[in-house]
């Protein structure tokens, strides 16, 4: 009766008429009760107490009053390993990197409270332990708020996990010995890809090259290999090809010795998807396979891989494989096709036409022969080379684009 008479909007006052009215609904409440009202349910009032406590935690901090804030932590640690849904973490997180809570100075002396606070925030925000999404997640949200404290904790809560734990022992740059000991080759390759940190990239990089140098087996190169040979961190983190090119040389003589073979040169160069082969790595695979017809299978091991993609249409498909089906090459004399034709006799037909063809050439082969002379023959042959893959390059990409 108390609750209606306090939703009525019009005044009130003391006549019969309103003491009337108070009776009905009395009468009304006796009769028929309302529905109780459900109280919280027990994630809600976990929730609550969490955000509570957090909230707490900002204004002690507010008003820099250090006995309000001990106390807001405690109050977090008693409900740091409460169940809590995805969304309700991701909120209570949310409110911790909004309220600066993850981005405190340590107070005089170890502040052991504010280990305590962060190891809270970490376990309403992410569960009792943390993975490498949990790392991703921290960094992407604090950016250079991460401090060496932070990643200590994260550290503890990482045991048992090697690859988060090698992630964030080299952001500590602690000795790394033990944990590299225990990660395979693969692991190690997908952590350089994903992560994508020129630290951890060097580190995998270095440990990898080492390995292939000593056993020579095959797993650093199915690793390699399953990773796109690094190629696409090497060219975000190395912006000179050059400097692409002799460390992915260095990697492949590593892991294959000082030459490839055919099918090891086509597995290198065949474009993939997600790991399409760098300029750069054709130029060291190359460099390794040093044969008469090794442009015909790069031509053949990067484009028909095109064909293998899922429901690539018909008529791409013919275009592909029209482009790729050898054809006789037509007499210079003629341009129709095979036999002297007209002008082969040197007369004013195709007979010049082929002379002046030949003259330049010549002319340009001199000025590519000068041109290594001072720049070295090395470096030459590789931008020829390079001019010829970007045009490659483009008409893959147009390719990719219609599919």
């Amino acid at each position: 009766m108390i609750r209606r008479l306090a939703d009525q909007r019009e005044p009130l006052e003391w006549s019969t008429g309103v003491a009337r009215d108070a009776l009905e609904l009395l009468r009304a409440q006796i009769q028929a009760p309302e529905p109780r009202i459900e109280p919280p349910s027990d994630d809600e009032e976990r929730f609550r107490q969490a955000e509570e406590a957090l909230r707490a935690c900002e204004h002690a901090i507010l008003h820099n009053d250090g006995a309000s804030f001990d106390g807001a932590v405690a109050r977090l640690q008693r409900i740091q390993d409460t169940a809590l849904d995805e969304g309700r973490r991701g909120a209570l997180w949310n409110i911790a990197v909004n309220g600066g809570l993850l981005a405190l100075r340590p107070r005089r002396g170890d502040d052991q409270e504010l280990d305590r606070l962060y190891e809270a925030c970490l376990r309403l925000g992410f569960g009792p332990t943390v993975d490498r999404d949990s790392l991703y997640a921290v960094e992407q949200d604090l950016a250079d708020a991460v401090s060496p404290r932070l990643l200590n904790i994260m550290a503890r809560m990482a045991a048992g996990d090697g690859l988060t734990s090698l992630a964030i022992a080299i952001r500590m740059r602690w000795d790394l010995t033990e944990l590299l000991g225990k990660i395979s080759d693969m692991d190690l390759a997908r952590l350089a890809v994903q992560q994508e940190r020129k630290d951890v990239l060097e580190i995998v990089y270095d440990v990898l090259h080492a390995r292939a140098a000593r056993s020579h087996d095959t797993s650093v190169q199915e690793a390699l290999y399953e990773n796109g040979f690094f190629a696409g961190p090497i060219a975000r983190f190395y912006p000179q090809i050059y400097t692409q090119y002799t460390t992915l040389r260095n990697i492949l003589s590593a892991a294959f010795g000082p030459t490839l073979d055919r099918d090891q040169f086509a597995q290198i160069v065949r474009f993939r998807p997600y790991y399409p082969p760098t300029p750069a790595l054709v130029f060291a695979a190359l460099s390794l396979h040093k044969v008469p017809d090794a442009g015909e299978t790069l031509t053949e091991a990067y484009f028909r891989n095109f064909l293998s993609f899922p429901h690539m249409p018909n008529e791409l498909r013919k275009l592909m494989e029209d482009a790729l089906t050898p054809r006789p090459v037509p007499n210079a004399g003629t341009g129709m096709g095979p036999g002297p034709g007209p002008g082969a006799d040197g007369g004013q037909g195709g007979g010049e036409a082929a002379e002046e063809e030949r003259r330049l050439l010549l002319k340009y082969a001199s000025r590519v022969g000068s041109r290594m002379s001072r720049k070295g023959e090395k470096n030459s042959r590789l931008w020829m080379v390079a001019a010829s893959f970007f045009s490659g390059l483009a008409v893959a990409s147009l390719a990719w684009a219609l599919f």
